[in-house]
């Protein structure tokens, strides 16, 4: 990674900083809450396994928020749950964000959340960033 890429990084994780106090963030599971916790994401964060059905857990989030940022791992499981997550709540009026995930994970080379603190504390030790 060169300085140019993780001066955009940076930005990205400020995005999501910014963005997650007032938009729910939509992870698989605990591992994935835990990491985005570690890296500054204060906000709500929702869990998909903790539901029983991903339409129920859809219709939980579609109550109380218009907008939701979708933080799914980039495997093929997690692009899938990320799919019907983002069709179930597009449906019901939620406008869905998955580009700042996406970029996130892209940009630190990683395709699980639950990775993006570990990896983040060591690309930023390499450029000597706090």
């Amino acid at each position: 990674m060169n300085r140019a890429k993780f001066d955009c990084l940076l930005e990205t994780l400020d995005k999501l900083k910014d963005l997650s106090t007032d938009t729910p963030v939509i992870v698989e599971g605990k591992m994935d809450e835990k990491a985005l916790r570690e890296i500054g994401v204060t906000g709500p964060v929702y869990q998909v396994q903790t539901a029983s059905s991903v339409f129920e857990f859809c219709e939980d989030v579609a109550k109380d928020h218009r907008e939701a940022l979708l933080f799914t791992d980039l495997d093929a499981a997690g692009k899938k749950i990320g799919r019907v997550v983002k069709k179930y709540l597009t449906d019901k009026g939620v406008k869905v964000d998955d580009n700042i995930a996406k970029k996130f994970l892209h940009t630190l080379d990683i395709v699980e959340t639950e990775k993006v603190a570990v990896r983040l504390e060591r690309v930023c030790r390499k450029f000597s960033y706090p």
